[in-house]
């Protein structure tokens, strides 16, 4: 059966879409629902890091009821629908711009180049997507009006919001139901042909929006090593090339910084 593209629940508070969705969909007979809110008071990321979340910008969640019958498919695939189902969003409301690109597995970064050819990179989005109780939950977190500077962030990079770099302001429910409908549909695809879709999401990732990776210094159970990456393998693993022996490896965990020229 189909997951059908419910109707989108907007809400002015809460303390996080992503706990609200499930409970919400747990507490419902529907196979999925979609859930936006104005604010979060403890909106989270990737390793429970705090999301600062001022009004303005795109918090949003799906959830949907995942049989036992698919609990075997490759599941942190997730992530890699999750943005491109932003990506697609964003390039149907004109807001794609050059520089910006997904940096796997969850974050919407952009890049530029300074007239002294110093490399800056910011964070303009997240994705999280989380498996509870039988219930994929697909988290988007996006600034689309206003950022946090680098000391409320505790990050190793700056952000930047999609007004600042586009100069266009977008409407969130707008935003919203458009990423409800691509991942909606491409969750249905995925589920009813996982091989097939695999690869056409690996290819539309790797031709479009992989090209825009850099150096990524990643870490996975080892000290940190300086590494390019070089393919998205069909699992959602990241195949990395290790600078210091040229070695490779499928890397499915670990924090991934973007190496940043001073």
């Amino acid at each position: 059966m189909n997951f059908v593209e419910s109707e989108l629940i907007e809400i002015e508070s809460c303390d996080s879409t992503q706990d609200i969705a499930l409970q919400r969909l747990l507490n419902d007979s529907a196979q999925s629902l979609w859930l936006r809110s104005d604010t979060q008071n403890a909106g989270r990321g990737r390793q429970s890091k705090k999301w600062i979340s001022p009004i303005g910008n795109l918090y949003l969640s799906g959830a949907f009821r995942i049989s036992s019958e698919e609990k075997h498919l490759p599941w942190p695939l997730a992530s890699l629908i999750a943005g491109q189902s932003l990506a697609q969003s964003l390039e149907d409301l004109g807001c794609w711009e050059m520089g910006m690109f997904l940096k796997w597995p969850n974050d919407l970064f952009f890049y530029s180049v300074s007239e002294k050819n110093a490399s800056t990179y910011s964070k303009v989005g997240g994705i999280l997507c989380e498996m509870k109780s039988s219930v994929l939950i697909a988290g988007f977190g996006l600034n689309l009006v206003s950022s946090p500077n680098k000391e409320e962030l505790a990050s190793y990079y700056e952000a930047n919001s999609i007004q600042a770099l586009t100069q266009k302001t977008l409407n969130p429910s707008v935003l919203a139901i458009k990423i409800a409908h691509h991942f909606t549909n491409s969750l249905n695809e995925f589920r009813a042909n996982p091989s097939s879709y695999t690869q056409k999401l690996i290819s539309a990732l790797s031709s479009k929006w992989m090209k825009h990776f850099f150096e990524l210094r990643g870490v996975e159970n080892e000290s940190s090593r300086l590494a390019a990456p070089t393919r998205l393998l069909p699992d959602g693993q990241l195949e990395v090339r290790f600078v210091d022996d040229n070695s490779l490896k499928a890397v499915s965990s670990g924090e991934f910084c973007i190496e940043v020229n001073s």
